[in-house]
């Protein structure tokens, strides 16, 4: 109790200061998405997710210096400002040091109505999944080691067949990930009516340079690692509900295209090995330059490269160009890649087996993925599109329905000053859709009505009289000859102001003739008569034309 008081006594002095409604960081605004539920659709229920790096104290390369806005106890209060500011239904945390979790962060929070699970490694360092506890049921927790293979459906049987260096770059240290399905509370007490939500944690491992990925073999195994968990559980928990939709949120620590200098940045460290000191600093002066350049636009001229995180989550299975940039990573780190991409361990990088690729929720809405950080994208939210029960006459699927865009590029220090942290909070709605039951009955209706019956059909009165019916047919054929007179003089040559004037004239003959057809189905005679002399009018002057090509 004490705790949380004291967070709650440091909330309100800072907030003295700053009254803005916006927040302590830049102001943002909330962009919709353009098509996110059908005509024949309600959404059902509406869910605000908050993802977060809040910046460990310990891993904070500011302690020990003057900057007291930076300081652990000066940010907390903006942490906390700034997630009761954005209202979120459920909160996923990353860098959740475990005394700041137990002492701080988790009783202030439960205090405002947050239920959490938490899980963190040897050295202390976690993460957490937060929901409110009048909108969720706890349905189960899976806390996944992604430094374990016996986790894994494709290497639990062939640990055996991994190699030393196998086990030793991959499973040689715990690494936590959280699996948590939320029932999401309704009329219906039963667990079979509600509808659910497979929320995914996760905070991979991070390179020791951002520019120099030479982890990149560990992370994409990681990422895997979670995916199959994933994968595992909603087989395993879909049955029990009317629907289980999905959402995985965390730092994946990778960008989702790096530039074309992180590949030659790895080969010359292969080069020049024994030397990643000076490299480090060159590439850490470089970006502080603005010479090195980590945010990277796809749509932009500059020459990029997939992230292999990023390609598996979304398409289930990693390409050449992946699979080649994960050979100078393995190079670069000290290792020989025909050691570490070798047996099942290959076979699980290269094969496609994973049956959900999944989508970024600001990717869906933006059109591309923001910078989370003061320097790169690290941060996403993804989503399973569709993820319906077919034998439940409610089932839902799931819909971003908007994302709270990210602020204009900020410098580490006002990022830290202003919110708290170095990273900035992604939020993302989403919508469970439904079949509405009018959109039911619209549909049905429409079916009807497209179907004429054939009584109608038979006794519908003409559109015009069959003499002027008579007179179409008759110009419709005199076209058509014209047509093949002018095909038989394809080869005849012609000069250019021939061949313009002869598509003015063919063109304004065919709006002449859409016009007087369209017009024919008036009831008027003496209208029917004027619009068949325009159609006769149009044929004629085509035929003019057609014979002076």
């Amino acid at each position: 109790m004490r705790a949380f008081l004291f967070v709650d006594l440091l909330l309100a002095a800072a907030v003295s200061h700053n009254t803005s409604v916006r927040g302590f960081g830049p102001i943002r605004h909330f962009v919709h998405a353009a098509t996110a539920i059908g005509r024949d659709e309600d959404v059902s229920h509406k869910i605000r997710i908050l993802n977060w790096n809040i910046l460990a104290p310990s891993w904070d390369n500011n302690v020990g210096k003057k900057d007291k806005s930076a300081q652990w106890p000066f940010r907390l209060p903006k942490l906390m400002h700034e997630m009761r500011l954005r209202k979120p239904d459920i909160i996923v945390l990353q860098e959740v040091e475990v005394i700041l979790w137990e002492e701080q962060i988790k009783p202030f929070l439960k205090s405002h109505g947050f239920q959490s699970a938490y899980a963190c490694s040897e050295s202390g360092m976690g993460i957490a999944v937060l929901w409110r506890h009048s909108r969720f049921d706890l349905g189960n927790t899976v806390e996944v080691d992604l430094g374990d293979a016996s986790n894994s459906r494709w290497l639990a049987q062939k640990q055996g067949t991994l190699n030393k260096d196998q086990q030793s770059r991959f499973f040689s240290k715990g690494h936590p990930g959280l699996l948590i399905v939320l029932g999401i509370k309704s009329g219906s007490k039963l667990r079979k009516e509600q509808h659910a939500l497979l929320v995914g944690a996760a905070y991979i491992v991070a390179n020791p340079i951002s520019l120099l990925p030479m982890r990149l073999d560990i992370q994409a195994v990681q990422t895997l690692m979670l995916m199959d968990s994933m994968e595992r559980v909603l087989e395993h928990e879909s049955r029990y509900y009317a629907s289980l939709s999905v959402v995985v949120a965390g730092d994946f620590n990778v960008p989702p295209y790096y530039p074309q200098m992180s590949f030659d940045l790895l080969s010359k460290h292969i080069a020049q090995e024994g030397d990643f000191d000076q490299m480090a600093t060159t590439v850490m002066q470089g970006v502080a330059s603005g010479k090195f350049q980590t945010f990277v636009d796809p749509n932009s001229e500059q020459q990029t490269i997939a992230s292999p995180v990023y390609e598996l989550i979304t398409k289930g299975v990693l390409g050449q160009d992946s699979i080649g940039f994960l050979v100078a990573a393995i190079k670069s780190a000290g290792y020989h890649p025909s050691r570490i991409l070798e047996g099942p361990l290959y076979q699980m990088l290269t094969t496609k087996w994973l049956k959900y690729q999944m989508m970024s929720a600001y990717a869906h809405v933006l059109g591309m993925e923001p910078m989370t950080n003061a320097l790169e994208t690290l941060d996403f939210v993804f989503f399973l599109p569709a993820q319906r029960r077919p034998d439940h006459s409610r089932a839902a699927r799931l819909a971003v329905t908007g994302v709270l865009a990210a602020p204009p590029p900020q410098s580490r220090q006002k990022l830290v000053a202003g919110l708290g942290s170095d990273h900035i909070p992604l939020v993302v709605d989403v919508g469970l859709c439904t079949p509405s039951k009018s959109g039911e009955v619209e549909s049905q209706r429409r079916e009807d009505n497209s179907t004429t019956p054939v009584a109608n059909i038979t006794h519908s009165p003409p559109s015009c009289d069959s003499s002027s019916q008579e007179r179409i047919m008759e110009m419709l054929a005199s076209l058509e000859r014209r047509l093949e007179t002018l095909d038989s003089k394809v080869s005849k040559p012609c000069t250019f102001a021939e061949l313009k004037w002869a598509l003015v004239a063919s063109t304004l003959g065919s709006v002449l003739f859409a016009a007087s057809t369209m017009l024919l189905g008036v009831t008027s005679a003496l209208m029917r008569q004027a619009m068949t002399g325009c159609l006769l009018a149009s044929l004629l002057y085509q035929g003019f034309v057609v014979s002076k090509i």
